[in-house]
């Protein structure tokens, strides 16, 4: 524990001087000199255009200082869990009333606070616990006036001006207030969402990041991807989405106003229940310095608090396979739909301990999933699994006597004994009769629905306390935990097609505590500490049945964690076997502590703070710890087994056949020994904001915050990165130096100067609240490389590579030789093979200019419309290169024997090197109209047109670049650019017979339309001097030979028109000319609705709910088949994943039953 602690706490002492100097970088004096040029070469070029000159940092830097030190003379708002009661008192004629008490009281506990009005009868009520309060303003000499129900949300500014009238203060008045509608205070672009519409509006899976998509300038991340609810560790639901441009994983997710953040994937570790949620609150551009970590959205939701009343639920819903639609899938393949059974179950109770001091709040939500999932794979026909390719129109060849099988027919006696083995025991034959390719092939002829099945059990504990007058405080504890077995779309596992397929196990816990102190009405002091733990175990579909040793691949099944299916991966079937990067474990544990001072000071309110968050996570995960073989046509092509002097015919060889033959193009394997290894980390942040109401129309809000975000090191310095000028890998050591500069055991220097500075203003236009201008524009920093690409720990020679290439023809790879003994942890030995997780020395921290300008017009008593202009201009984004890719060459057709660390170490693969060269921009236009609450009817109606342009699209996985050596040939469209967007909610309570039995009817529904989303043609064939389409590597790109590249009629069959491309005739150095993300996939339209009858009986109130989603049964098609060559090439063959998480079903139409008492 005391040597934990000293690596935990290194240099913590002094936040400016945590890590070893970073002195400028020197030019190597010995090493490989011509390796370091062509990598310093690349470097230069990839940053051309996209960094801050160090002219313009040291402006921002110098700006920053000055204005904090203007700032902290000055008595010291933004609020994560409590919100600001603003306003002025005045008499009848408008005069103001300085020395007027302002009594606040919150109705639900008594929490109380008193403040008095300034010289300019202005008063502020800083950090005031969520909920609805009493607002009461005296002053002898007038007649009191109280305004009641006035509602305050998380960070909200709620305004509340007060007249007071000549009279008795006996006399008194009393107002029911409205909540404001126009921002006249606050710059931010944001949205909250009260508990009555979350727990209103009918959300798929009853998932809290639903409401993201509903706010304008938000998007749904790339469905089906990691950050969505798919792979190994964040099925639990979707947990991402695009905020005015930015990448899904860029994201801050708060709890109570504590870290909710997982640091892996970045996803959520707690995901609450809605009916304990209180409050939910996205902000999406120009927020307040508190709030950091983030380039796009904040979202802060609140767990509920008990009153002096005691208030509860007890709820359930119910999905049954009865009343919901079959998959258009099934229906073409005349198949009935999967059975499925969904049930949430649970209930919440709050209330007093000790009334008007102490209060509890609990909820408990259980999950129970039975669901058949709708698989459609292409697999070997029944011919195809006797050797007979007649069905192809592609020539096989035989790569021994170099001549072409007579009726394309393999004899069985050529038949590679394991993969006999493999076609015969694992690979499933066809059961439906698919579609013929324009290759001849058969595919999509294999549909089954096997059962997923999930168990989820949850609860929070939350008790407040007014220890007096001028202190609350909360603690809160979470805890959920959540078992599945995701079944493959083969019963072998697809390596990876169905990512996490296989047995997840996920255990979460989270505790707030928060204590806000005033010790005066002016100066107030927040304290809050948060802990985090979220743990994973995921194993394979086979795991522990040794099924490669069976069908006789030896080398695979080594011990427990290898005992599952190696991958097989080809171009024109589904892939077979275990995802390669499970077994997995990932357990983190994060604790955070904060604290501000707040100071009301006329009219600035003020405050400054700061935090600290030690970060600490556990993982075992490699990306293929079962081994990998990779099968492409150039085996049975014309050119099969001639290493030299041939130039394929691009009609000829195919990958099954290859197989059959045995012969593997790639042979890979990662994998470290059989324990995990524990990485920890620390941030700060420092941070102070002044919200100044210059005039009693202009509203200033000025920030400035300062983020530190050290690298991450391994306890047992299990870390390595390349040296670029040595070209070797660099162990983690206190005085470990790469290319002259001293690294230490972060293997990289990092950036102290991380200052975001943040401009805002609100000016009410017509002085009557009714018109205000807001714009804002402010710089955002987080520390962006997620899942492996963050893990240093993942490079050799703790990561153990085996990574064997045929020649581009050759014939050495044999399926049943399987793989060699890995070669161990073994410092001296030189690296082979591909790694992810090399750094960039000089890697640093991405950040955004964000900015915004908008207009918002109340119309009449209870309508908003808002149209803004949002922009975003991040740069130092995180991009993934390969230092050892091979220049394009014409003619070679060995994408080895010139990579830039060949000379040095020629096993050495793919160098995926996370660097800080990518940038993003976006452009987009922001309408919102609203109607808030008001007779029984709400809604809120949102469009968006925005244009997001970057390099890469992700914090993680392979390598990004195409061409590392032209990174411009990458710049289009980000992968989740959606060009028109609009939403629309709604709640309509029907005042038919609203006061008698069969009254009490309520309508509900979001309506979801998007266009298609921005998609990235690749082709099949490899540019072969460099490598492409290796497992690190991006694919290469076809030719374009027509500006329509669609289909006629775009069906599901033919999307993309093929005549509309070209595999680029020269394929040893020629990169396509097609852009990056031309195309764009089918859009979606989808409506959920629900329809509630309430009824009252004394204390009690139930509720029966019917709610369905996509009430019109209106297909959301998938993307189509992108690879060029590929015998799927512009087809569909999927659903669109549910928008609750990608795991959780398709979108046909599902119904929903409910009931819910409250008390």
């Amino acid at each position: 524990m005391a040597r934990e602690a000293s690596v935990l706490f290194h240099n913590f002492s002094d936040p400016w001087c945590i890590g070893q100097t970073t002195p400028s970088p020197s030019p190597a004096t010995t090493g490989a000199r011509e390796p370091h040029s062509a990598a310093e070469l690349r470097r230069t070029r990839m940053k051309i255009g996209t960094g801050r000159s160090s002219a313009t940092a040291a402006w921002i830097v110098a700006i920053g200082f000055a204005f904090v030190a203007a700032l902290l003379p000055q008595p010291l708002a933004a609020q994560a869990v409590t919100g600001t009661i603003l306003g002025t008192v005045r008499d009848s004629s408008g005069g103001a009333l300085p020395g007027a008490t302002v009594n606040l009281v919150n109705t639900d506990n008594g929490f109380t606070r008193n403040v008095l009005s300034d010289s300019s009868g202005e008063y502020t009520a800083p950090l005031m616990p969520t909920g609805t309060y009493s607002v009461t303003a005296e002053l002898s000499g007038f007649k009191k006036v109280s305004l009641a129900n006035v509602h305050v949300g998380v960070d909200q500014k709620v305004r509340v001006d007060l007249k007071l009238d000549v009279g008795q203060m006996a006399e008194s008045v009393t107002i029911q207030a409205e909540t404001p509608l126009i921002q006249t205070s606050s710059s931010e672009l944001g949205t909250t969402v009260a508990n009555e519409q979350i727990e209103a509006l009918p959300l798929n899976g009853r998932n809290f990041v639903s409401l993201t998509r509903t706010i304008p300038g938000v998007l749904r991340p790339v469905p089906g991807a990691n950050i969505d609810g798919a792979g190994s560790l964040a099925w639990r639901a979707g947990s991402g989405f695009n905020a005015n441009g930015h990448r899904a994983r860029d994201n801050n997710y708060l709890l109570d106003g504590v870290d909710n953040n997982e640091t892996w994937l970045q996803t959520v570790v707690i995901f609450p229940s809605v009916d304990a949620l209180d409050e939910f609150k996205m902000q999406t551009s120009t927020y307040s310095a508190e709030f950091g970590k983030s380039l796009g959205g904040v979202v802060n939701i609140q767990i509920k608090s008990g009153g002096n009343q005691v208030r509860g639920n007890v709820f359930d819903f119910e999905r049954n396979d009865a009343f919901d639609a079959n998959n258009f899938f099934n229906n073409r393949a005349g198949r009935a739909k999967p059975d499925f059974k969904q049930h949430q179950f649970g209930a919440t109770l709050g209330g007093p301990i000790v009334k008007d001091q102490t209060f509890f709040f609990v909820d408990y939500q259980g999950m129970r999933i039975n669901q058949g999932q709708t698989y459609v794979s292409t697999v070997p026909s029944l011919l195809m699994r006797q050797g007979n390719f007649s069905e192809v129109n592609r020539v096989i060849f035989d790569p021994i006597t170099h001549q072409p099988y007579a009726g394309n027919i393999i004899p069985s006696s050529q038949f590679d004994p394991a993969s006999r083995n493999v076609i015969n025991q694992l690979y499933p034959e066809p059961n439906a009769a698919g579609t013929r390719a324009s290759s001849g092939q058969t595919i999509n002829n294999y549909v089954i629905n096997p059962v997923l099945q999930r168990q989820d059990n949850q609860f929070d504990v939350k008790v407040d306390h007014n220890v007096s007058g001028n202190n609350h405080a909360f603690v809160r504890y979470s805890f959920e935990k959540t078992h599945r077995f995701l079944p493959a779309t083969l019963p072998h596992g697809d390596a990876g097609f169905t990512f996490g397929a296989g047995d997840g196990n996920i255990k979460a816990q989270s505790a707030a505590f928060n204590d806000t102190h005033s010790f005066t009405s002016s100066f107030l002091n927040e304290f809050r500490f948060g802990w985090s733990s979220v743990k994973f175990l995921n194993t394979p579909i086979d795991f522990g049945a040794n099924p490669a040793a069976a069908v006789g691949i030896p080398g695979i099944n080594l011990n427990e964690s290898t005992s599952a299916m190696t991958m097989l991966n080809f171009q024109n079937i589904r892939n077979l076997g275990a995802n390669g990067n499970v077994p997995l474990i990932t357990n983190q544990n994060d604790f955070q502590i904060f604290d501000s001072l707040t100071r009301v000071s006329g009219k600035h309110t003020m405050k400054a703070g700061g935090s600290l968050t030690l970060r600490s996570r556990e993982i075992l995960n490699a990306d293929s710890i079962v081994g990998q073989f990779v099968f492409d046509n150039n085996p049975t092509s014309n050119c099969g087994g001639i290493t030299s002097g041939c130039v394929v015919n691009s009609s000829t060889g195919f990958d099954v056949a290859s197989f059959l033959l045995g012969y593997a193009s790639q042979k890979n394997r990662n994998l470290f020994d059989a324990k995990t290894y524990t990485e920890k980390r620390p941030e700060y942040a420092l941070y102070v904001q002044d919200d100044w109401r210059a005039t009693s129309k202009l509203t200033v809000n000025l920030g400035l915050r300062w983020d530190l975000f050290v690298p991450w090191v391994e306890v047992d310095n299990r870390q390595s990165n390349f040296d670029v000028t040595t070209g070797k890998f660099v162990i983690a050591a206190p005085d470990a130096v790469m290319g002259g500069v001293k690294v230490g055991r972060y293997l990289q220097t990092y950036s102290k100067k991380d200052f975001g500075p943040r401009f805002g203003f609100a000016y009410d236009v017509t002085g009557d609240g009714k018109t205000v201008l807001r714009g804002g524009v402010g710089i955002f920093w987080n520390f962006t490389p997620g899942g492996t690409s963050s893990s240093k720990a993942q490079n050799p020679p703790f990561l153990q590579s085996t990574a064997l290439r045929n020649s581009t023809f050759g014939l050495n790879l044999k399926v049943s030789d399987g793989l060699p003994p890995p070669p161990g942890v073994d410092p001296n030995r030189a690296p082979a093979g591909a790694t992810r997780s090399t750094f960039d020395r000089d890697f640093r921290d991405a950040y955004s200019t964000n900015y915004n300008i908008n207009v918002q017009r109340q119309l009449g008593r209870n309508y908003l419309i808002e149209i803004a202009y949002v922009g975003s201009r991040a740069r130092q984004m995180l991009l993934k290169t390969n230092e050892n890719q091979a220049p394009p060459v014409l003619g070679v057709t060995n994408p080895n024997i010139n990579r830039p660390f060949f000379g040095i170490d020629p096993a050495l693969g793919d160098l995926g090197t996370v660097t800080s060269a990518g940038f993003l921009n976006y452009n987009g236009l922001l309408v919102k109209f609203q109607r808030r609450f008001a007779n029984g009817f709400s809604f809120m109606n949102s469009y968006t047109y925005g244009l997001a342009i970057d390099l890469s699209s992700d914090n993680d996985g392979g390598v990004a670049l195409v061409n590392t050596y032209n990174p411009a040939y990458n710049r289009g469209p980000a992968n989740y650019d959606v060009k028109h967007t609009f939403v629309s909610n709604w709640i309509y309570a029907v005042p038919f017979g609203k006061d008698s039995k069969l009254g009490g009817w309520q309508l509900g529904g979001i309506l979801y339309a998007r266009t298609g989303r921005a998609l990235d043609i690749t082709q099949s064939q490899a540019v072969q001097s460099t490598g492409t389409n290796a497992s690190q590597q991006a694919n290469n790109r076809p030719n374009r030979l027509a500006d329509n590249i669609y289909n006629s009629d775009k069906t599901i069959d033919h999307w993309f028109d093929p005549t509309a491309f070209q595999i680029v005739p020269e394929p040893t150095a020629t990169f396509g000319n097609a852009g990056r993300d031309i195309a764009r996939g089918p859009g979606y339209f989808n409506i959920d609705v629900n329809l509630v009858k309430v009824t009252k009986f004394g204390r009690f109130e139930h509720e029966l709910r019917l709610e369905a989603f996509n009430v019109l049964n209106h297909p959301a098609f998938a993307d189509p088949g992108t690879t060029f060559g590929n015998s799927a090439f512009g087809t569909i063959t999927q659903m669109l994943a549910n928008p609750a998480c990608a795991t959780c079903g398709t979108t046909e139409r599902q119904v929903q039953l409910s009931m819910k008492l409250k008390f």
